[in-house]
C-alpha cells in the first residue's frame, strides 16, 4: 500500500484543518476562557500549536482528557483505519 498524498495523514493542510476542528470542538465544551483564547490564537495562526501547548491553560484542559484515554480499550486507538474505530 502506497501513501496517498490526499490522505489526511500525508497532507499538511488536511492535518492542520483536522487539528483546528478538534481544538474548536474542545474549546466549545471548555469553561476556560483562556483555553478558548489559545485555540483562537492557534486557529488564526497567531500562535503555533507548540506555543499553545506550553500554556498552563492548555494543560489544565487537556490533562483530564489525556487521563480519560487511559481507560479506553487499547484496540480502539491502535487501529490505523478510522472506519475500524466506528462503533467502538
Amino acid at each position: 500500500m502506497t501513501p496517498d498524498e490526499n490522505d489526511t495523514l500525508h497532507n499538511e493542510d488536511a492535518r492542520r484543518e483536522l487539528r483546528n476542528r478538534n481544538l474548536v470542538a474542545l474549546a466549545a465544551y471548555s469553561d476556560s476562557n483562556e483555553f478558548k483564547k489559545l485555540v483562537d490564537d492557534v486557529v488564526s495562526g497567531r500562535k503555533s500549536p507548540l506555543e499553545a501547548s506550553m500554556s498552563p491553560a492548555f494543560g489544565q484542559v487537556m490533562e483530564p482528557i489525556a487521563e480519560k484515554t487511559l481507560d479506553l480499550n487499547p484496540e480502539w486507538y491502535q487501529s490505523s483505519a478510522p472506519e475500524e474505530r466506528i462503533g467502538r
